[in-house]
């Protein structure tokens, strides 16, 4: 009777740990990067989406590393040519990495952040944002990795969430040899448009999360300086308020939180 009595404890305890363990993993958001197949000089577009598990998410963030063989395309202004889904009414905003490379030259990766100045729950599922890639002429055929990293999210209060990503890449085949030439009709891109700047009143500290002038309010054009600041196209001391938890970072929940007091006037 003991046996049984200590096996069934046993049996108890692993099923208790396995549970938690999918419970744990449910309950962890998962932006996941696509794939494309593409031949040498072809232009591919590879799907970025999101699984929620669970979580009530409203924004995210995540680094898109690549080889130089394949090349994020870029926009006229340089930055990472990446439109955001329609669908989910966000704003994508992008930046190469590191700083100051340039772009189709020496940058490493793509940092991508889908954020708005609603607070709507992302559907589960959505496709978050798609993006172009470049083949070199000269590309050697095989499979070519896209890692995620520094994979972010945010819930409607401006919390971070637990978020893990998942790799995806382009597979590179010989031509065909009777080739049809499509070319992709390129979707517009949405970026945050800059309202016109008023020349900040400079104050000793500032009020609240993304108040860069001390006026006790958050303006549109202080959320687009916030997304400058976490992709590392301006300097956080810009505007050091977006940085909550003074890590010298800005990420995408410190953003949620400073478009939830442009909501609410600072008072949120």
């Amino acid at each position: 009777m003991r046996r049984i009595r200590v096996g069934l404890v046993v049996s108890l305890l692993v099923l208790s740990s396995v549970l938690k363990t999918i419970e744990g993993q449910a309950q962890t958001v998962i932006v996941k990067i696509g794939s494309a197949t593409g031949s040498p000089g072809d232009v591919v577009n590879v799907a970025v989406s999101l699984e929620t598990g669970g979580r009530t998410v409203v924004a995210t963030q995540n680094d898109i590393v690549f080889d130089p063989h394949i090349l994020i395309a870029s926009t006229p202004g340089g930055r990472p040519d990446c439109r955001v889904n329609p669908d989910i009414d966000k704003i994508a905003a992008a930046g190469f990495q590191p700083l100051q490379c340039t772009p189709g030259l020496d940058c490493s990766s793509a940092q991508v952040i889908i954020f708005t100045v609603n607070v709507d729950p992302i559907p589960d599922g959505s496709e978050l944002y798609t993006c172009t890639i470049r083949l070199a002429a000269d590309l050697p055929l095989g499979t070519y990795p896209l890692h995620n990293a520094d994979v972010r999210a945010s819930d409607p209060k401006g919390a971070a969430l637990p978020a893990t990503g998942t790799d995806g890449g382009v597979r590179v085949v010989p031509r065909p040899t009777v080739t049809l030439t499509v070319k992709p009709t390129a979707s517009p891109t949405l970026t945050a448009t800059p309202s016109p700047t008023v020349s900040p009143t400079p104050t000793p500290t500032p009020v609240c999360t993304g108040d860069c002038d001390g006026n006790h309010a958050v303006t549109v054009d202080e959320l687009v300086i916030g997304v400058d600041i976490a992709l590392e196209s301006m300097p956080l001391d810009r505007c050091p308020s977006f940085d909550r938890d003074h890590d010298s970072h800005v990420t995408v929940d410190e953003l949620v939180t400073a478009v939830n007091e442009a909501l609410t006037m600072c008072e949120g």
